[in-house]
C-alpha cells in the first residue's frame, strides 16, 4: 500500500506541474499567438518570472494557514 501512496503522490505532483504550464502555453499562444513567434516566446519566457513571486508568496500564506489549523485539531 506505502507503494500506491508514493505512486500516487508522484502522479498528483506531475499533474498538478503539467496541466497548468499546458493551459498557459495554450492561453498565451491563443490570445498572442497572431503576433508571431518571438512576441509569443518572449511572453511565454517573462510572465512566469513576473507571477512566480505572486504564486510564492500565496503558496506560503496558504501552507501556513494549513498548518494553523491542522496544529489546532
Amino acid at each position: 500500500m506505502k507503494v500506491l501512496k508514493v505512486v500516487g503522490e508522484k502522479i498528483s505532483t506531475v499533474l498538478a506541474i503539467v496541466v497548468p504550464v499546458g493551459l498557459y502555453t495554450s492561453a498565451v499562444w491563443f490570445f498572442f499567438g497572431n503576433f508571431g513567434w518571438q512576441v509569443v516566446l518572449a511572453l511565454a519566457l517573462a510572465l512566469p518570472l513576473m507571477i512566480f513571486p505572486a504564486a510564492l508568496i500565496w503558496y506560503i500564506n496558504v501552507g501556513g494557514i494549513y498548518q494553523a489549523i491542522r496544529h489546532k485539531c
